[in-house]
């Protein structure tokens, strides 16, 4: 969710200056950027990410940098420039040898579940001076880029952007610690210390002190666990675990004595104080560290496992689970086009599998997602997930939110055929601060090959682009390069073919001085080629999620000619796994999708896509649940809060089933015939 408000939005610095000082900053960082011995695009293997050549082409202009290599102090400038990525390798011997050149958490090294084997899946992260040894000696893995875009609109005061620019809080600003006692080691969580069944949240904003969050008597809080992901300083209380080896983690003894302070009649400082004290859900641009009055997490966690259930008003057991937060990156949290959630996702999926009772229910709901991708489950980080669920067949689920870009225009399929070519058309937006993106998926063609090109507003077409190329588009003014289309007939995110095109901004950000995209109608043509005129290729294309921030005139880059069966595909990218539970959202009153939530194909071997209320009626357009201090909440709705409805309802029928008869757990046919159930139960 953004944090941009009014007061942000017109701060009293001289906008001049700021672009000025931006601008010099960029300058001191690409003097540096220049100097570092990189990965070169024809370095690059036919198979590679696309958007990996992208970023090359580039010179990573429009991505963030997330922070210093492995949270290292006083490195050279070399250090300070890496990247997540995501790895698929043939066996796991080939991730443990990929630590010599990047960083990969530790849990990857162990068993996915008793008696099993590790995993054939992992996030790192790695110098970009290492990505060439990546490339030469790795040519068995299969990897894709996980790094976030820069955001939208111009720097915040007093950050920092320019070439993987990165916020920082700004200088004066102190990182307090609450005195607790805690271990004096970074392993304040250890393997399998959560004993009993466990709710668990990966989303940004975890508000340990509210009342929700307490037992159902009110004496100690239930929130065993918090591993924030992003650039935590490793103070007491804020441990970085050692099996991942960034981020800050509050353990269960430390979240316990914060819990006791905090209702301690003789203590000055309310919970608001207390995250002061952390250096937590506070505004770094804000001079006095405001504590934020909502959190998306704060709201996702109360729905799912609150001490009650927002949807009925009564206790169950989720009211009496363990609660685990997972917090993404800021900068992975507030870029919608999810450019480096696989990583993130997957690290805190490992987390959370390495603490949980292996004999006790777990749930996990994500209420995040982007909407470019192969949508058949065939993606790095989707066949991750289907990997830890069948290796933990029983007392586990995964939940994911459906994404509510029905009705935004992000997805059509069209047909190439031999007679005739398909066209696409898309409306780029001026004022968008961000690079865009739209990829093209579509099977080998059975004879033939399937040919791009695309033109710019009231420019030239580009020439036709066969497989395992790429042409760089140029305004036809400035003659600049603003946009490459990119066609592969392989890449490691899917098993299909696809053809990205990458765009520029359309508006330039502060401090970036680069080429512009022009705003307007762009096309892209695709035509079977060599072909007979039987035959076709079905193409199904999506726009990259790109939210504009508040306050702007900025609009979401859409499709336009659409037809009706466009917003039957328009799954999130990361929802269209064979054992996932994905969730769509409906009205309480009527039991009636809402318009906004997305569906797609659910395939032969995929579970069905499942149902749950994320809004009263159509006055009251949300459900209520946890803003950050005890006893304000705030209203919300969209399929975020489907997520947590259905993962809340599936740890009780997990609960039920170990609490009843023979006590023993369901496997995943038992609980897939639950979960259909409970979809009817429409108004529940």
């Amino acid at each position: 969710m953004s944090r941009w408000t009014p007061a942000k939005m017109f701060a009293t610095a001289a906008p001049h200056n700021r672009r000025k000082a931006a601008a010099m900053q960029r300058a001191e960082e690409v003097s540096s950027f220049a100097k570092l011995p990189l990965l070169s695009q024809d370095d690059l293997p036919v198979a590679c990410d696309p958007y990996l050549r992208w970023a090359l082409q580039t010179q990573w202009m429009g991505f963030a940098r997330m922070g210093l290599w492995l949270g290292a102090k006083n490195c050279d400038a070399e250090d300070e420039y890496s990247v997540g990525i995501l790895v698929e390798a043939s066996d796991p011997i080939r991730i443990q040898a990929l630590r010599e050149i990047a960083k990969v958490p530790d849990f990857y090294s162990e068993p996915l579940s008793q008696g099993g084997r590790p995993s054939l899946f992992a996030a790192a992260r790695i110098k970009l001076t290492s990505l060439a040894k990546l490339v030469h000696h790795f040519p068995d893995l299969k990897w894709k880029l996980s790094a976030p875009l820069k955001p939208q609109d111009a720097s915040p005061p007093g950050s920092a952007k320019g070439y993987l620019g990165r916020r920082v809080a700004p200088a004066g600003v102190p990182v307090r610690t609450i005195s607790v006692s805690t271990p004096s080691c970074s392993q304040a969580v250890g393997q399998a210390a959560v004993r009993g069944g466990t709710v668990a949240v990966i989303d940004f904003g975890c508000p340990f002190l509210h009342s929700s969050f307490s037992t159902p008597q009110g004496d100690a809080s239930r929130v065993v666990a918090l591993w924030d992901q992003g650039d935590v300083r490793p103070d007491v209380p804020w441990l970085v675990p050692c099996t991942a080896g960034y981020g800050g983690e509050l353990g269960a003894s430390a979240l316990r004595a914060a819990w006791e302070k905090s209702r301690d009649l003789d203590c000055d400082l309310d919970e608001a104080g207390y995250y002061k004290e952390l250096s937590y859900l506070i505004d770094y641009e804000d001079p006095r560290s405001r504590v934020y009055r909502v959190e998306h997490g704060a709201h996702v966690m109360d729905v799912a496992g609150g001490v009650v259930n927002p949807v009925n008003g009564e206790s169950d057991a989720a009211s009496r689970a363990n609660l685990v937060f997972v917090q993404l990156p800021y900068q992975t949290a507030t870029d919608s086009s999810g450019g480096s959630l696989g990583a993130y996702l997957l690290d805190a999926l490992r987390y959370i599998l390495r603490i949980s009772d292996e004999n006790a229910p777990l749930v996990v709901t994500v209420s995040y997602g982007s909407t470019a991708g192969p949508h058949d489950g065939t993606s790095l980080i989707e066949r991750a997930m289907d990997e830890l669920l069948l290796q933990r067949p029983l007392n586990t689920a995964i939940v994911l939110s459906a994404g509510n870009s029905r009705c935004a225009g992000l997805h059509v399929k069209r047909r190439a055929r031999g007679e005739a070519s398909a066209m696409f058309r898309l409306a780029i937006a001026p004022g968008d601060t961000t690079d865009t993106f739209v990829e093209f998926w579509y099977p080998k063609p059975t004879r033939g090959v399937l040919q791009f090109r695309a033109r710019l507003p009231g420019g030239e077409w580009s020439q036709w682009l066969e497989p395992d190329s790429s042409v760089e588009l140029h305004d036809n003014v400035t003659h600049e390069t603003v946009a490459a289309l990119i066609n592969q007939s392989s890449v490691p995110n899917g098993q299909r073919s696809m053809a990205l095109l990458a765009m520029r901004p359309t508006e330039a950000p502060d401090g970036d001085t680069g080429s512009l995209a022009k705003p307007g109608i762009w096309e892209v043509e695709a035509r079977l080629n060599g072909a007979q005129e039987t035959d076709s290729v079905d193409i199904d294309a999506w726009v990259e999620r790109d939210d504009p921030r508040p306050f702007s005139n900025h609009k979401q880059t859409s499709f336009v000619g659409l037809e009706p069966s466009d917003a039957e595909n328009t799954l999130s990218s990361i929802a269209t796994g064979r054992h996932t539970v994905v969730v769509g959202g409906f009205r309480g009153s009527d039991g009636v999708s809402v318009n906004y939530s997305s569906t797609g194909p659910r395939h032969k071997k995929q579970w069905p896509m499942t149902h749950a209320v994320c809004e009263r009626d159509s006055i009251d357009q949300g459900l209520r649940a946890a803003a950050v201090r005890s006893g304000e909440t705030w209203l919300m709705n969209g399929t975020s809060v489907a997520a947590p409805v259905m993962a809340r309802q599936i740890f009780n029928v997990l609960h039920e089933a170990q609490s009843t008869g023979n006590k023993q757990p369901l496997d995943r046919a038992q609980l897939r015939q639950k979960l259909v159930a409970l979809s009817r139960q429409r108004g529940s």
